[in-house]
């Protein structure tokens, strides 16, 4: 599993995204033609990698929010950025490009 410091980008201009709502995006994959949902913690986190943001801060924001441990919200996100990175739409410095 990885660590929240892992450097992760979207998979370029193969992937593109859309705000549905305030709590939901689309992300489609225009090689494959799939289309992904995020809910609204997804969406916070696809928006923090699409500004550079740091995924960290973004963690302990989602913890002190829910009243979460910090750790939990770190796993949880490590979980769905490995499923993103499987999909193909992100790519991670530690994982080579899927071509």
């Amino acid at each position: 599993m990885r660590e929240l410091d892992s450097q992760y980008s979207l998979a370029g201009p193969r992937v593109t995204s859309q705000r549905v709502s305030a709590a939901e995006t689309i992300v489609l994959d225009l090689e494959s033609e799939r289309y992904y949902t995020l809910n609204e913690t997804g969406t916070r986190i696809w928006d923090c990698l699409a500004e550079g943001s740091s995924l960290d801060n973004l963690a302990k924001q989602i913890a002190d929010e829910f009243r979460v441990p910090k750790p939990m919200v770190s796993s949880d996100m490590v979980e769905m950025l490995d499923d993103l990175v499987s999909a193909g739409l992100l790519e991670s410095a530690t994982q080579p490009q899927r071509r």
